[in-house]
């Protein structure tokens, strides 16, 4: 990590920051394996064996987003995002 990003920075900043990183880093991870999958899927588009789909499609499709939900608690994830920190802080001390 580097810059904005250095572990000692990211201690610093308040646990809704943090989880916001975090969000957005699993989120960028998850559409990185989705972009991958889709170009391994590309060819077979382009030779008329599978129905062309574009990636924005793609992605929306497998990740269901118009039915994203959850019933957990904004508190039960600020405790489980405490957890993850805590385990984090202490392997890298």
């Amino acid at each position: 990590m580097h810059g904005f990003y250095d572990f000692s920075y990211i201690k610093t900043l308040p646990l809704k920051i943090i989880s916001r990183l975090l969000i957005k880093a699993v989120e960028k991870q998850q559409e990185k394996l989705l972009w991958e999958r889709w170009l391994a899927i590309y060819p077979y588009m382009e030779t008329g064996a599978l129905n062309f789909i574009s990636f924005n499609d793609y992605k929306d499709k497998l990740l269901n987003k118009e039915m994203k939900t959850t019933d957990i608690s904004e508190e039960e994830i600020k405790e489980d995002i405490g957890k993850v920190i805590a385990l984090y802080e202490r392997r890298w001390k």
